[in-house]
C-alpha cells in the first residue's frame, strides 16, 4: 500500500479529506480480519520528533493549531510508510528464499503507540477544541494501521458517539461496519452499512450498498442481495465513476449478483426486468457459466438461451452459443447441440455481418471459438458418416473441412483440418482428390510423423484411384507422374523417415499395378541399405517373378532369406522354391532338360516341405527317365521313397516309369516300377491288385517265370493276391514259362489251371492256350507207315485238341468262341486231309485199293461236315460278338467256307474299286486355302498313280491345314482302307457331307464299317440306306449277303437279293444265281440250312 500518497490526499491544505480518509480506511484492511503480526517500532526520525514535540507543546498551550498538527501527522505517516515499505521488501525477499512457505518473518505492521498516546492525551485535555474530530479519526486510523482492531473498534464507536455530525462520521460508521462484518456480527454491521447507504454519500454509499447485499447473501437472503446488487449497478454514481476502486466494486457486485441469482428460487423475476439494462448480457453470460460449472445444465442452458434470444448482436454472443451447446452435450442432447454449433458457425464466422460489425479487424478469441466449433462439427459429421454410411453426413463433413480452410488457413489447426479433409475425401472414395490433399498435408506438416502419415495415405489414394485393371490410360499416367513426384519429395523432406519401408513398398506396389515393373524395383532401392533391406530384396524378387525373370528373382529371394526370422524365412523360402519351379518349367519348354531337372531338384533342396516339392522332384525324375539318365532317375526314386513314401507324385512317377519302360520293351524294368507302385502306401487294394497283374504281364513278356513265381508267393503271403486272383497270375506264369522256352512246364501249368473252378474265365483261357500250344505239333503229325500207329497217334492228338477247344467254347466267353471254332475246324479239316493223303497199304490189289479209297472217302466226309459246322460256328460267333475284325477268325472262317462250299459261301460285298474324288476349285480360291488345295491335288495324283505312301504323306500334311475337309477325308479314308487301316472308318465318316453328290462315299463308309468295326454296325447302316436311300441298289445286295451268311435269315436275304436284281438288271447275274440256289435249297430242305445256332463237334473227332 502506498501510505504516503494516501496521507497526502487526506491533508490538502491542512485539512483532512473525507475522500482520502475513506481510501485510507479501505486500503488499510480487506474484508477479512487481519491476523496478529509483529509490529515494527518506527525509529525516531525528524517527522516523529516534530509531531512529538508539537504534541508536547500543544499540551501546554491550548492555542495550538490543529491544522499544523495534522500536517506534521501527514509527514509522520509518510515517513513511517517508507520504513514499513523497506521492511516489507525484506519480507518479500524472505518469501522468495522459502517457496515452501517456511519464511522466518511475517509481514510487519507499524507501531504507532507513541503517536496514539500523544494525540489521545491532547484530545483528553482539549475535547472541545474545534477540529478535535479530525484528530480523533486520525487516532482511529493509527490504531487500525497498527492492527489493534479492538482498540480501533472502541475508538470508532467513541468517535461516532462524540462526533455524530462530523463530516467523517460516514467513514467511521462504514469502517466500524467492516470490523463488525469481519467479526461476523452481521446484524450490527448491516445497521452501520444501511446508515451509510441512507446518508446519500456518493463515495461510500455504493460501497455500503455492496456490503449490505453481501450480508444479505451471507444470511441466505438471496433476493435481497439481488435487489441491492441491482440497486448498486443501477446507481448513477457507479455508472459515472470509472476509477479502479469503482470498477472493482462493480465487478464484484456483478459476480456476487450472479452468485445470488444462481441461488435464488425464482431468478427469472429479476432477469425479466433486467433485459433492458446494459449489464444484462454480462449477468446472463456469467450466470450460464456459473451454473454450468456447478453441473446445473438445464438452468445453465436456460440462461444461455435467454442471452441468445435477446443479445445475438452482443460481442460475447458466440460464447453464449458455445455455453448452450456444452450444456446440451452434458444433457446428452447431441442433435440440439449440433444445431446450435451450426448456428454459431453460420452467424459468427469471419464473413458474417456480426463479425464485420463487432470485430472488423478480427478477434482471436472469437475466431478460435468459431474455428474450433467448425472443425468439431466437421469431425462430428465425418464420424457419423463412417458409422452410418450416410452420404449427407459425409457431404457435411467435406463442406465443414473446406469452409474451415477457406476462413482459417493460417490457423495452427489448419494442418489438421487439411488432413481430415483428405480423410473425408478418401472415405467418400474420391481417391485422387484425397491423394492430392494428402500431398498438401504432407507439405504442411513437413518433417514430422504426421507428415509421413500423410505421405503414406497419399500413396494409398493414388493406388485406389486406379480402375480395376490398374491400367487406365489417363488416370494411370497421372498416377505414375504423381508417384514419381511424391517419391522425390519424400526423399528430400524426411531426413530420417520412420516409414521408409511402408512408403517404398507401397510406391513399388502401385508401379506394379501400372505395369511399370522397372520403376517398381527402383522404388525399393532406398531400402537395401536399411534394416528393411530384407523386405526390399523379397519385394524385388516378387517383381522379377512377375516379369517372368525367375533367374533374377531367385537371386533376390536368396538375399531376402538370409538371416530372416522363422515364419518370415519360411514364406521367402516358399517364394524361392516357387521361382525355381517356374524357372524349371521355362527350361523345360526350351528343351533344356538338364537345367530344368536341376531347378526342379532345387525346389526340393530349398523347401522340401512345400506343396510343390514332391511334384518338382517327380518332374526331375520324369526328365531323367525320358532322357535315359538311369543314375539320376534312381537317385530321385531314393529321395521320393524317403521323403514322400505316400505321395501322389511318387506314385505317378512310378507309373510313368513303368509305362515308359514298357514302351521301350524293357519289360523287366517296367515290372520293377509297377511292382513298386503296387506296394506304394497310397494305393488301395483294387489298385494294388491291378498293378500286381500289370507286373505279372511285364514279367510274362520278359520271360521271367522265376520272378513271377516269387511275385505270386510274396503277394499271396502278404494277402495282396487272394485265391480268386491267383488263376490270372498262374496263367501269366504259364505264358512266361513258355516264353522262357520251357513249354512242357507251361503246358503243365495251363492244364492244371484249365480245371480251376474258382475262375472259369482263366480256366477257359488256359484250356484254349494249352490247345494252341499243341496245335502246331498236331498239324506236323502225319499219318504214315505204319499207318495204324500213326493214325492212332494223330487221332489221339486230335481228340485232345478238340476237347480243349470244346471246353473253351462251353465256357461261354466270347473271347474264345470264334477262335476255338475256327481252330476246331482247322483240326478236323487237317485230319481229313491227312487221311486222304495218307500212305496206302502196299499189298492191295487195284480193286482193293479202289475199295480202300471209297471207304476212306466215306470216313472223311463226316470230318469235312464237322469242319464246315465249326467254321460256321466261328463265323456266327464273329457276328454275334463283333470279332470279325478284332481277331480275324471270322474272316478266315469265311475264306475256308468259300473254298469248301463256294456256292453257299463265296460272296463279295465290295462290288467295285473306290477311286479318288477331286475337289472343285472354287471353294479353295481364298489365299488361306491355296496351299491346302495344292497339297490335296498333289496327293490325289499320287493316289491315282497307286503311289500310296507319297499320297498318304501329302494327305497328312494337308490335314494340318484343314483337318475337317470332306474331300481330304474321303480320299485319305479309301487309301487307309486299302492299307487295311482301321482309321479309315473315322476319315470316311467325316466325308459324309459329300453323299448327295457322290453316293460312293456312302458305299465306302459302309464297307469300312464292315471291315473294321462290326458286321452288326454295317448291317444297321445298310438298313438305314435301304429305308432312306432306296434308289441305291448295292445296300440291298450287301445287306442280303449279311443276312444269308452271318445271320442265316434266308427269307430276308432272298428278299434283298431280288430287290437288288430288279434294280441292277444284267449286272445282277451272279445275284440271280444266289437267289436260285437259296430257293432250290429251301425247297429241298437242304440239311445244312436247317441247322441253326452254334454247332458243336459230333461224330468223328468229337471231344468226350
Amino acid at each position: 500500500m502506498n501510505i504516503p500518497n494516501l496521507i497526502k490526499g487526506v491533508f490538502p491544505k491542512g485539512k483532512l479529506s473525507a475522500g482520502a480518509c475513506i481510501l485510507i480506511v479501505i486500503s488499510a484492511s480487506a474484508c477479512q480480519t487481519l491476523p496478529p503480526r509483529p509490529r515494527i517500532e518506527i525509529p525516531e526520525t525528524k517527522s516523529i520528533r516534530d509531531v512529538t514535540e508539537y504534541v508536547e507543546i500543544s499540551l501546554k498551550d491550548e492555542s495550538y493549531s490543529v491544522d499544523t498538527l495534522l500536517m506534521l501527522t501527514e509527514d509522520y505517516f509518510a515517513e513511517s510508510a517508507e520504513i514499513l515499505k523497506t521492511r516489507y521488501s525484506a519480507y518479500e525477499n524472505e518469501k522468495k528464499l522459502y517457496p515452501d512457505g517456511s519464511a522466518k518473518e511475517e509481514p510487519p505492521l507499524p507501531d504507532h503507540d507513541k503517536f496514539v498516546k500523544g494525540l489521545t492525551a491532547l484530545l483528553d485535555k482539549y475535547p472541545k477544541k474545534p477540529g478535535a474530530d479530525k484528530l480523533a479519526y486520525a487516532v482511529s486510523y493509527a490504531l487500525l494501521e497498527s492492527g489493534k482492531i479492538i482498540e480501533a473498534k472502541r475508538s470508532l464507536e467513541d468517535f461516532l458517539v462524540k462526533y455524530p455530525r462530523s463530516r467523517y462520521s460516514n467513514e467511521a460508521s462504514f469502517r466500524l461496519g467492516e470490523i463488525l462484518f469481519d467479526e461476523e456480527d452481521y446484524g450490527e454491521a448491516l445497521a452501520r452499512y444501511e446508515a451509510v447507504a441512507r446518508s446519500g454519500d456518493k463515495t461510500l454509499g455504493p460501497k455500503a450498498v455492496y456490503k449490505t447485499a453481501w450480508i444479505n447473501y451471507k444470511l441466505d437472503d438471496f433476493d435481497g442481495a439481488i435487489k441491492n446488487f441491482i440497486l448498486l449497478l443501477d446507481s448513477s454514481e457507479m455508472k459515472r465513476r470509472a476509477s479502479e476502486s469503482a470498477l472493482a466494486i462493480r465487478e464484484e457486485s456483478m459476480n456476487n449478483m450472479v452468485l445470488s441469482l444462481s441461488r435464488s428460487v425464482a431468478p427469472e423475476k429479476f432477469l425479466e426486468g433486467m433485459m433492458e439494462k446494459t449489464y444484462a448480457p454480462d449477468v446472463l453470460f456469467r450466470l450460464g457459466n456459473l451454473l454450468s460449472g456447478e453441473t446445473r445444465h438445464e438452468k445453465s442452458l436456460a440462461a444461455f438461451r435467454l442471452f441468445m434470444a435477446n443479445f445475438k448482436e452482443h460481442p460475447r454472443a458466440p460464447f453464449a452459443f458455445e455455453g448452450a451447446a456444452k450444456s446440451l452435450v452434458a444433457l446428452n442432447d447431441t442433435a440440439a447441440a449440433v444445431k446450435i454449433k451450426e448456428e454459431l458457425v453460420s452467424e459468427f464466422n469471419p464473413e458474417s455481418a456480426w463479425h464485420k460489425k463487432n470485430f472488423p479487424n478480427g478477434d482471436k478469441d472469437v475466431d478460435n471459438l468459431v474455428s474450433g466449433t467448425m472443425l468439431e462439427l466437421a469431425r462430428h459429421y465425418h464420424s457419423a458418416a463412417k458409422e452410418s454410411g450416410n452420404e449427407v453426413h459425409m457431404q457435411n463433413a467435406l463442406y465443414g473441412y473446406t469452409l474451415y480452410l477457406s476462413y482459417f488457413q493460417d490457423n495452427p489447426a489448419a494442418k489438421e483440418a487439411n488432413f481430415l479433409l483428405a480423410e473425408a475425401m478418401f472415405d467418400s472414395k474420391r481417391y485422387l482428390e484425397a491423394a492430392d490433399r494428402y500431398v498438401s498435408s504432407m507439405r504442411a506438416y513437413g518433417d514430422t510423423p504426421e507428415g509421413e502419415d500423410a505421405a503414406l495415405n497419399a500413396l494409398l489414394g493414388f493406388e485406389l484411384s486406379l480402375s480395376g485393371d490398374g491400367r487406365p490410360s489417363e488416370a494411370g499416367e497421372r498416377t505414375a507422374a504423381s508417384i514419381k513426384n511424391i517419391t522425390e519429395e519424400y526423399t528430400a523432406l524426411f531426413k530420417e523417415p520412420r516409414n521408409q519401408e511402408a512408403f517404398s513398398t507401397k510406391a513399388s506396389g502401385i508401379y506394379v499395378s501400372l505395369g511399370m515393373t522397372k520403376e517398381a524395383r527402383e522404388a525399393l532401392e532406398p531400402l537395401f541399405k536399411t534394416p528393411s533391406g530384407r523386405t526390399a530384396y523379397e519385394k524385388t524378387g516378387d517383381i522379377f517373378a512377375l516379369e517372368k525373370d525367375f533367374s533374377s528373382a531367385i537371386g533376390y529371394y536368396k538375399n531376402a532369406a538370409s538371416g530372416a526370422p522363422g515364419a518370415t524365412s519360411n514364406e521367402i523360402r516358399k517364394k524361392l522354391s516357387n521361382a525355381h519351379y517356374a524357372l524349371a518349367l521355362d527350361f523345360l519348354k526350351k528343351g533344356n532338360d538338364a537345367e530344368a531337372a536341376k531347378h526342379f531338384q532345387n525346389v526340393y533342396s530349398v523347401m522340401k516341405e512345400s506343396t510343390l516339392s514332391e511334384d518338382a522332384i517327380a518332374s526331375a525324375g520324369s526328365i531323367y527317365l525320358r532322357t535315359g539318365n538311369k543314375s539320376g532317375f534312381r537317385a530321385i526314386l531314393d529321395i521320393m521313397n524317403t521323403s514322400y513314401p505316400s505321395g501322389k507324385a511318387s506314385f505317378s512317377l512310378l507309373m510313368e516309369a513303368g509305362k515308359t519302360f514298357e514302351e521301350k520293351g524293357a519289360n523287366e524294368e517296367a515290372a520293377d516300377m509297377f511292382e513298386k507302385a503296387a506296394t506304394h502306401a497310397g494305393g488301395g487294394a483294387e489298385e494294388r491288385r491291378k498293378l500286381l497283374l500289370k507286373t505279372a504281364d511285364m514279367l510274362e513278356k520278359a520271360g521271367k517265370p522265376d520272378r513271377l513265381t516269387t511275385l505270386i508267393d510274396s503277394g499271396t503271403e502278404a494277402g495282396h493276391i487272394i485265391d480268386r486272383d491267383k488263376p490270372a497270375f498262374l496263367y501269366r506264369l504259364a505264358m512266361a514259362e513258355a516264353a522262357s522256352g520251357d513249354e512242357d512246364k507251361a503246358y503243365s501249368t495251363l492244364k492244371a489251371l484249365s480245371k480251376d473252378k474258382l475262375d472259369p474265365f482263366h480256366a477257359a483261357k488256359a484250356a484254349f492256350a494249352a490247345s494252341n500250344m499243341k496245335l502246331d505239333e498236331y498239324l506236323e503229325t502225319k499219318i504214315k507207315d505204319p499207318v495204324t500207329a500213326s493214325f492212332e497217334k494223330k487221332e489221339s492228338k486230335m481228340k485232345e485238341l478238340l476237347a480243349g477247344y470244346g471246353a473253351a467254347i462251353k465256357s461261354g466267353y466270347a473271347e474264345f468262341m470264334a477262335s476255338s471254332f475256327y481252330n476246331m475246324g482247322m483240326v478236323l479239316e487237317d485230319f481229313k486231309d491227312s487221311l486222304l493223303s495218307s500212305s496206302r497199304p502196299s499189298d492191295l490189289s487195284d480193286d482193293e485199293l479202289k475199295e480202300y479209297d471209297y471207304l476212306l472217302e466215306e470216313k472223311v466226309y463226316p470230318l469235312e461236315e464237322e469242319a464246315i459246322r465249326s467254321y460256321r460256328g466261328s463265323l456266327k460267333a464273329s457276328f454275334e460278338h463283333g470279332e470279325l475284325q478284332s481277331n480275324g477268325y471270322g474272316e478266315k472262317a469265311l475264306s475256308k467256307l468259300a473254298v469248301l462250299k463256294p456256292a453257299l459261301y463265296k460272296r463279295d460285298i465290295l462290288s467295285k474299286e473306290f477311286v479318288v474324288i477331286d475337289p472343285p476349285a472354287e471353294p479353295y480360291a481364298k489365299e488361306e486355302s491355296k496351299e491346302f488345295f495344292s497339297l490335296l491335288n498333289s496327293a490325289n495324283l499320287y493316289h491315282t498313280r497307286k503311289e500310296l505312301s507319297g499320297a498318304l504323306w501329302l494327305y497328312k500334311k494337308a490335314e494340318t491345314i484343314i483337318p475337317e475337309d470332306p474331300y481330304l477325308n474321303y480320299n485319305m479314308g479309301i487309301l487307309l482302307m486299302k492299307n487295311k487301316d482301321q482309321a479309315s472308318v473315322e476319315k470316311l465318316g467325316k466325308s459324309l457331307t459329300l453323299k448327295d453328290a457322290n453316293p460312293e462315299v456312302l458305299e465306302a463308309y459302309a464297307y469300312s464299317i464292315f471291315l473294321f468295326n462290326d458286321v452288326k454296325d454295317a448291317l444297321a447302316f445298310y438298313e438305314d440306306l435301304v429305308k432312306n436311300r432306296s434308289e441305291l441298289p448295292w445296300p440291298h445286295k450287301n445287306s442280303g449277303i449279311i443276312y444269308e451268311i452271318f445271320v442265316e435269315d434266308y427269307a430276308r436275304a432272298l428278299e434283298r437279293y431280288k430287290t437288288y436284281l430288279a434294280a441292277a438288271g444284267k449286272d445282277g447275274v451272279q445275284t440271280g444265281q444266289w437267289i436260285a440256289l437259296i430257293e432250290e435249297r429251301l425247297q429241298k430242305s437242304y440239311p445244312l440250312l436247317q441247322r441253326g445256332g452254334v454247332p458243336t463237334p459230333s461224330g468223328v473227332g468229337r471231344g468226350d
